[in-house]
């Protein structure tokens, strides 16, 4: 799997071939992208968009149902940036992510990278403080994001290149996975993210990830209940 997050891999199933006969009510697949599959029964609905057309059409390598079009909302983010997720979660939120929305916007380079189609970047992984999470940071730490330099490293300290959802971190076949429960990125600032993970995500022994994998066409938004502070501060 690339880690280039293409709308198709929100359709595919890798690993199973999945007949009709297999699926019973409330089973969830888990798609290439991470993105959930719920299957209901009578009548036969994925994420609760009906599949009236070609079912259970038998190949040597698997089984293709077909939608009678395409996009379908089965996969609601398609042709969605990850700034428009962005703005939709945060007012799912009562708001609460706005502050680190504010700093987005206050630097038009990343504001770019979250806006800019799929397919011209590589996708996109962001870890979004919540308002408390950012009024919590250290008083120092405040007073350097007066600073450029300090400013846009600390946006860059949140953000990783490449599609690392919770629900697919096992298919990732070039993330520096150190064991079956820790996970070790680096973040566009250049600083290494080790993610420990069990019931609960906790990045570099402080940060916790309170709701994961919420997905846009360029990448995935986790929201995190404490900053990533640089670890040279």
């Amino acid at each position: 799997m690339s880690h280039q997050l293409d709308g198709l891999e929100g359709y595919v199933v890798a690993g199973q071939a999945v007949r009709l006969a297999d699926m019973y009510d409330g089973m969830v697949l888990t798609s290439m992208a991470g993105y959930p599959l719920t299957i209901q029964l009578d009548p036969f609905r994925v994420n609760n968009v009906s599949i009236s057309a070609e079912r259970n059409l038998l190949f040597m390598n698997g089984v293709k149902h077909n939608f009678e079009e395409y996009p379908n909302p089965i996969v609601p983010w398609i042709g969605k940036s990850m700034l428009d997720v962005l703005f939709e979660t945060n007012n799912r939120r009562n708001g609460d992510l706005s502050s680190f929305m504010a700093l987005i916007d206050a630097s038009p380079d990343l504001k770019d990278q979250l806006q800019t189609p799929t397919g011209t970047v590589k996708a996109t992984t962001l870890f979004v403080p919540t308002n408390d999470a950012l009024s919590s940071i250290s008083t120092l730490n405040q007073s350097l994001l007066a600073d450029p330099t300090f400013f846009e490293r600390f946006l860059l300290n949140h953000v990783v290149t490449g599609n690392f959802a919770r629900s697919c971190w096992w298919l990732i076949p070039t993330g520096t996975v150190v064991s079956d429960t820790e996970l070790r990125l680096e973040s566009q600032a250049g600083y290494v993210l080790e993610l420990n993970i069990g019931s609960v995500v906790i990045i570099n022994g402080t940060s916790t990830i309170i709701q994961e994998d919420i997905f846009s066409e360029q990448g995935i938004i986790h929201v995190v209940d404490k900053a990533l502070p640089l670890p040279w501060r």
